[in-house]
Order: C-alpha cells, then structure tokens, then sequence
C-alpha cells in the first residue's frame, strides 16, 4: 500500500493522506483531485512535488501531467532528487558485497544475510546515541514503522522479542536505476 501524504508549504503543515485505488498515474491523480476538491483545497497556487518516478513525471501521462490536464493549466514541479543517493549506495553495496543476482537475490554473503536476518540470533550491541525525531506511526509505511523500531532499539540498546522475531518483507533492489 502506498500512503499519499500532502502537505502545504512553508511550514510543511500536514492537509492528509490518502491510499490510491491502485499504483497508476490515472488512479493515483483522480484519488489526489478528488481529496483536494472533498478537502475544498484552494488549488489556485497549487505546486506539486513528489518523487521523480515516471509514474509521477511522465511528461504525457504522469500524475503531474494528468493533473495539468485536469486543471487545464501548466503547474510549477517540485521534484525530489533524493533518489540519486540510491546510486552511490548501490555501487558501494556491489563493491562491498558483489553483483546481485536477480531481483530479490545477492551474490556475496553480506546481502545473502540480509535475506535471512530474521533468522539470525540477536547479539549484544552497543547504542548508538542520537536524537530520533517524534514520528506519528499513523504516516508511516509498515516497513518504515519496522525500520524506526530498529533505529529506536539500537539508540536505546533495548531490541524486544516482538522487533527481534518479526518478519520483515523480502528485499527487492531492483530500484529505478537504469
């Protein structure tokens, strides 16, 4: 399930979420007009930004796109390029690790226990101190909400039995980095 989070800048004040009908460019633009128009959004000013996956670019049919025609005007882009940090990462995993093989399948042993963490025994660890910032679990991913128990048992060295024996999904690396 992908969460739509919308939000009005500056200040970055939440307006709401929505989960579209399905992962489409058509689907996910109809489900955003419709909650601007259910929401009474004064669209007039309205600038877009999301991530740069074609889905949302697509210059013919992305969302943005989609959206333009709908309101039958050009609309300003704000598009994240924190995905770009995905390559450097990507190939500091391949020289750490080696090649991968397939979809959801690594080659060298780092990546192959990645596939199995799950089930590996939880060893003693020192914390990692830092400040983790407040986050409503309601806006999170169920991946994300596992990934923040993670940070928050390692900042406190403290991993309970209920984040230690869950199951994470299966990794997929084959991101948008052709």
């Amino acid at each position: 399930e992908e969460r739509i989070v919308l939000l009005s800048e500056p200040g970055s004040k939440y307006i709401g979420h929505f989960t579209a009908i399905s992962s489409t460019a058509l689907a996910i633009k109809t489900d955003l007009f419709e909650f601007l128009v259910r929401k009474e959004f004064n669209i007039k000013n309205l600038i877009i930004g999301c991530d740069e996956t074609v889905v949302n670019t697509g210059p013919n049919s992305g969302v943005i796109r989609l959206l333009e025609l709908e309101l039958k005007r050009s609309l300003q882009w704000f598009i994240c390029m924190l995905y770009c940090n995905e390559l450097p990462l990507r190939h500091l995993f391949l020289k750490l690790n080696g090649r991968t093989v397939g979809p959801k399948a690594f080659s060298g042993s780092t990546g192959k226990q990645l596939q199995i963490c799950e089930t590996l025994p939880v060893v003693s660890f020192e914390s990692i101190l830092s400040d983790l910032p407040l986050i409503d679990f309601a806006d999170l991913s169920i991946d994300q909400k596992y990934l923040y128990e993670i940070v928050t048992a390692i900042f406190n060295n403290n991993l309970s039995t209920d984040v230690a024996d869950r199951n994470p999904r299966k990794l997929n690396h084959s991101r948008r980095l052709t």
